[in-house]
């Protein structure tokens, strides 16, 4: 049997290693449609899970239009199945268990999931907690912490706590079997044998002199202290210098033993107390899914797990995972555990004789998230674990073929990385159907500035502008070179802020996609003072800056002259400005906060000022959004306030993404953002800052057994550690697949370039620059470089040498481009209401409205509803008397449904329904979202239904208001539906949930 007929059969458990460019998702979406053909089972028998939300709509839509393009007859007898295909991300898939289980192991139903910028927010607030309540309430105890942290930095503690955090169960394993120093030393006894046995030496060459056993000096670190204080005597009197440094090395691992063993007992009272924490405040994140998952199915706690296991095993005959590269070993540990059945040789399916198998795909080179949970070795073990368990039905295969670049580019690739022997790379073969070499250039920058090094990519970028020198994707025909064919491609962002002034000054039209720094830009930081200043008048500067900014105007005399006319600024300023602001401040009182900022600013001009430049237009609508989402929570003016100073020190938070799909402009990414992705021409600048740094270090290793990490500052150079050289070699693999995830993008062209002098030879080991350098064998000949491997179509220039072609002609198009390369602006949704009792009613819709949309999807059971709900109030920081009467109302409102037949026929779980479903469709060449509350679909129809919530009776004057209003609103949500899934009769419904009322629309 060939490989692909394989790679695609159900008989077969697959492991497949694939390259960048060969088609990873192809390959598992026709094993997708395959299976069926061969099977002639639902493709809802079939779980395919890949890494990303965006990833997992990629994927459902290319199987889609597979199974209608090139098998019509699987997608006419399969058309609905086809509609709800069970494709997600690994978070949402053990979403699903905590919902359902959560409460068992501790999680309280209607539990928060924090965003990643939430969790960095909360993690700090509550270390902070523990900081106050117990490090310095203890001060003796954590004595030892607290200098080592003088030494080590806080910040890289608490950094290091993260990780462990993130890396459970792993680092559970390795904290809780930490009782004292002897159980370090009892988990790699043949470490500590080796070094008794060099102290023993030490001590028969020392002729009697005493000093302390391997066990007394690791207990009692001042020990070591006393001999490394008389150094040189002890050198002298060691005559065997191989045992001089071994001794002398043994001293300093033994320290070093110690230090992480307080930092282990340390580390897990943190734990503990952030654990306790989380659970009692109801907040989860995306780490805590897949653990929590893991616990529910692999410790035993849930009694009816089995059933779970029993119901996925009836529900799914097969399990794909694209990006298998991204995987951790908790994640491969759960998919180990829903697949314990089929690889046992019993149960119900082996017994019906059904067919199961597991297909993973990835590209173990593209593996660069080390310090993050996914590890490059999970490949390996869920390879071997695959032979182990299904003998001859387990195939290990892997591809060469490269459908993405052209062959400069692949020969340029294949060269660099084959002469590395520490790494087990496959070289590609070209198998795109374009007979063009591309390009490859090697811009080399002498001197070391970066400002010289972006210059020189700035016109190289200008100069090949307007050429024909890049083929359409699809068609593979030739077209002038455009802005929006390039992208930058950057290991870090340290230098953006360089990138966006030399851009801007040669008029080349950009967009920074995920770019930091959120808070620091102009326009952010002037709207978050302003409105800090809205909240609490004596607060000057915010003041200050709006006068000054757009907003007002005013120059900065006249803002002087205010400060002098009074005690505060406020004070002295003209009474028409005093009336405006306390106009706004009332109007954000009366009819909503962020609704009320958003129309002020709008009526001042602010979007207009902010003109052509769309990041600054898209920051300030996230702005918007982040005020929005934080009134939509309950919160007041003054609490917002002081929300946005705490997400102020958020120095991670991204800029407002930028759509760049489309857009005539330089795209700039990092290259972890650019996995997955492919550009016509890239470039990669300062490859000479991807390297492994060497630094006071806390030094990791892990398997699926435990996690171990060690502390090693690295000014000891008179010393090696093995285990801290095996951490740093760990670092350089990482570093040298982050330069293949950047090389491997192009497409058509590449260009890479960094700063080296040539002054001494090029190392392999210094960064990536000089790895490319060496392994391209580049070397000086006078003013001019050449390679001594002979590549196709390659170019070495120094940067100076690169010159501006740019036309007057492609100068006034890059001005125009920037203007136009995207215009349309999208004012936040509003929230409006008049009184505390409208903004009561808004959180009572809320916690209906989710209520609701658990028991549709059969998340929670009836009989959990209320303790469900008074959870959620409480998150949400409502009063124990309010909380009563939310509840006694829920309570009615649900009789009433019930006995209106409508909770039964609507709400109930059904086959073929959808709860709070998205869809995004066109309508007229613009991309709408929908969001409809409920969707059940009957044989040729469907039936829409859209919840209307409300804590106060309506009468029918008003309630024909509502229906005519959303008239317009349900003929969308009908197109949508229409669309997605191909049926022509879908009726439309409101209900009132007050009075059980149910009005066709």
């Amino acid at each position: 049997m060939d490989k692909r007929k394989i790679i695609l059969s159900p008989d077969f458990w697959i492991s497949l290693s694939a390259p960048a460019g060969s088609g990873k998702t192809y390959w598992l979406s026709r094993r997708f449609m395959e299976i069926i053909k061969e099977e002639k089972i639902s493709p809802l028998k079939i779980l395919a899970i890949t890494f990303t939300e965006k990833a997992a709509g990629e994927m459902k839509m290319r199987i889609l239009n597979m199974a209608k393009n090139e098998y019509p007859e699987i997608y006419e007898e399969y058309e609905e199945e086809f509609m709800m295909l069970r494709i997600s991300t690994i978070h949402s898939f053990c979403n699903s268990f905590l919902r359902r289980f959560g409460n068992e192991i501790g999680i309280p139903l209607g539990f928060e999931i924090l965003s990643s910028t939430d969790a960095k927010l909360y993690f700090e607030e509550k270390i902070n907690e523990f900081i106050i309540s117990e490090i310095f309430r203890k001060e003796r105890e954590y004595e030892w912490i607290l200098g080592a942290s003088a030494f080590f930095k806080w910040t890289r503690f608490m950094d290091v706590f993260k990780n462990f955090y993130d890396k459970r169960p792993l680092t559970d394993r390795m904290f809780y079997k930490l009782k004292n120093i002897n159980d370090i030393i009892s988990r790699i006894p043949s470490e500590f044998a080796e070094m008794k046995e060099v102290i023993e030496r030490v001590k028969k060459e020392l002729n009697g002199e005493t000093i302390p056993d391997y066990r007394t000096l690791i207990q009692k670190p001042e020990e070591i202290y006393k001999i490394l204080k008389l150094k040189e005597k002890f050198k002298q009197r060691i005559s065997d210098r191989t045992l001089q440094v071994e001794f002398f090395k043994v001293l300093y691992d033994l320290f070093f033993f110690h230090l992480t063993f307080i930092f282990s007992i340390f580390f897990k009272e943190i734990l503990d107390y952030y654990v306790k924490m989380k659970a009692f405040e109801a907040k989860v994140d995306f780490s805590d899914m897949e653990f929590f998952a893991y616990q529910i199915l692999n410790e035993g706690k849930i009694e009816e797990i089995e059933n779970v296991l029993e119901a996925f095993d009836e529900r799914t005959n097969h399990i794909l995972i694209d990006e298998f590269q991204d995987t951790n070993f908790l994640q491969w540990a759960i998919i180990e555990k829903l697949t314990e059945e089929w690889r046992s040789g019993w149960g119900a399916k082996f017994e019906k004789g059904e067919k199961t198998s597991v297909f993973i795909v990835g590209d173990p080179m593209q593996s660069i998230y080390m310090f993050r949970n996914a590890n490059v070795r999970t490949f390996k073990k869920a390879e071997k674990e695959i032979g182990l368990w299904m003998g001859k039905r387990a195939r290990i295969e892997s591809l060469k073929d490269n459908y993405r670049s052209l062959s400069s580019i692949i020969d340029f690739v294949n060269k660099i990385f084959q002469k590395d022997r520490t790494l087990d790379y496959v070289p590609f073969v070209k198998r795109r159907d374009n007979q063009d070499t591309g390009f490859v250039e090697i811009i080399i920058e002498e001197s070391k500035e970066v400002e010289n090094e972006v210059r020189a990519v700035a016109r190289k970028i200008k100069s090949l502008i307007g050429r024909e020198i890049v083929y359409e994707k699809k068609t593979e025909k030739k077209k002038k070179c455009d802005y929006g064919d390039i992208a930058i491609l950057l290991r870090k962002r340290t230098n953006l802020n360089i990138y966006e002034k030399i851009f801007k000054e040669e008029k080349i039209p950009y967009c920074i996609v995920g770019g930091i720094g959120f808070w620091s830009e102009p326009e952010v930081e002037l709207l978050a003072n302003f409105f800090e200043f809205l909240a609490e008048p004596s607060y000057t500067k915010g003041l200050y800056l709006a006068l000054k900014s757009p907003l007002f105007g005013l120059k900065e005399e006249e803002i002087l002259d205010f400060r002098i006319r009074g005690r505060r600024l406020w004070d002295g300023i003209d009474d028409k400005i005093k009336e405006e602001i306390d106009s706004l401040k009332k109007e954000m009182l009366n009819r909503g906060i962020s609704n009320s900022f958003t129309d002020y600013l709008i009526s001042k001009g602010f979007f207009k000022y902010l003109g052509s430049d769309i990041q600054r237009v898209k920051n300030v609508l996230k702005f918007l959004k982040i005020i929005y989402y934080l009134e939509k929570k309950g919160k007041t003016i003054f609490e917002i306030a002081f929300e946005l100073r705490r997400l102020e020190n958020v120095e991670s938070e991204p800029r407002a993404n930028i759509f760049s799909e489309g857009m005539n402009a330089v795209r700039i990414l990092t290259i972890h953002r650019a996995k997955g992705l492919e550009f016509p021409i890239v470039f990669v600048p300062e490859l000479d800052s991807i390297k492994t740094r060497r630094q006071d270090v806390f030094a990791y290793d892990e398997d699926e057994k435990g996690y171990m990490f060690k502390i090693y500052p690295s000014g000891k150079k008179e010393v090696e550690f093995k285990f801290y050289k095996e951490y740093i070699e760990r670092l350089k693999q990482e570093e040298k697949r982050i330069l293949y995830v950047a090389l491997t993008r192009a497409r058509d062209g590449l260009v890479i370039s960094g700063k080296f002098d040539f002054k001494k030879a090029s190392s392999p080991s210094k960064n990536a620059f000089q790895y490319v350098l060496y392994n391209a064998g580049v070397v000086k000949q006078g003013e001019t470089y050449k390679t001594e491997e002979v590549f196709e179509n390659i170019r070495i220039i120094k940067s100076d040498e690169i010159e501006d072609r740019a036309t007057a002609e492609q100068e006034e198009q890059s001005k125009k481009q920037r203007i136009e390369f995207e215009r349309e602006i999208y004012i936040p949704e509003k929230i409006v209401y008049k009184s505390v009792k409208d903004y009561y009613a808004i959180i009572f819709g809320e916690v209906v409205h989710t209520i609701f949309d658990a028991v549709s999807k059969n998340l929670i059971k009836e009989d959990k509803i209320y303790q469900f709900a008074e959870n959620l109030l409480l998150i949400k920081k409502i009063d124990k008397q309010m909380r009563a009467d939310f509840i006694k109302e829920i309570k009615n409102q649900i009789k009433v449904l019930k006995q209106k037949s409508i909770w039964d026929k609507v709400v109930l779980p059904k086959e073929n329904s959808f709860s709070e479903i998205e869809f995004i469709y066109k309508e007229k060449g613009v991309l709408c979202k929908v969001r409809i509350d409920r969707l059940i679909l009957r044989q040729n129809s469907a039936e829409l239904y859209d919840y209307k919530i409300s804590l106060k009776e309506q009468d029918e004057k008003t309630k024909e208001k509502i229906v005519r209003e959303s008239i317009a609103q349900m003929q969308n949500y009908i197109k949508a539906v229409k669309e997605y899934f191909r049926v022509d009769n879908v009726n439309s419904f409101l209900i009132f949930t007050k009075d059980g009322e149910m009005v066709s629309v």
